[in-house]
């Protein structure tokens, strides 16, 4: 069985947040093969070239790409890729695209996708990846995304009147609690992104 590891799980096991995923690693690499894409090579040397790691770090990313066998892109990735980006544009669903090139390449040999991304869980479904997993279910980031609300908040001025402002909250959920006088109007939510982790 190929194991096919995503640059999240990669990230997890190189900077050690996730012990877990690290002594799976060494335990699944005796009797399977484990790679990465090079996909999830350009993205983690990506990361390098942007020079915001530690020596300690740069040095541990090189040691682990020498290590770990490289899956190279072929005509059978290329089609499953063209197969699932047709299908999840179909059914109305995004994914980032070095997540979908990474999940094709999954799909196009057969690998078990591990990964930290629900997103791409959820969508490797329908594009016929063959089954995937979290290593890394220590990692702290494995809560429910934080969700960017922002409130209309509706205070009593002089004379009764009302002033809207508007107030940004940074929460783990979409409940908003009434504090003091304040009357929540309206609570628009979207997903916080990979900035605000």
């Amino acid at each position: 069985m190929i194991y096919l590891l995503d640059t999240n799980t990669v990230s997890s096991i190189v900077k050690g947040h996730s012990r877990r995923a690290r002594r799976k690693l060494a335990r699944v690499s005796e009797d399977h093969d484990v790679c990465i894409s090079v996909m999830t090579e350009a993205e983690v040397r990506f990361g390098l070239a942007r020079g915001k790691l530690s020596a300690a770090t740069e040095a541990a990313v090189e040691l682990f790409l020498s290590k770990i066998d490289l899956l190279a892109w072929d005509s059978a990735a290329a089609r499953a890729d063209a197969k699932a980006r047709a299908t999840l544009e179909r059914i109305g669903k995004l994914l980032a695209n070095m997540d979908l090139l990474t999940a094709a390449h999954a799909a196009a040999v057969g690998a078990v996708l591990v990964t930290t991304d629900h997103t791409l869980e959820e969508c490797s479904k329908q594009i016929d990846v063959r089954q995937t997993v979290n290593w890394a279910g220590d990692v702290r980031g494995e809560t429910p995304t934080p969700h960017l609300l922002i409130v209309y908040v509706a205070r009593w001025g002089r004379g009764r009147k009302r002033r809207f402002r508007p107030s940004v909250k940074l929460r783990e959920d979409s409940r908003f609690r009434r504090r003091g006088r304040s009357r929540c109007r309206e609570t628009l939510s979207a997903p916080a992104g990979p900035y605000l982790r």
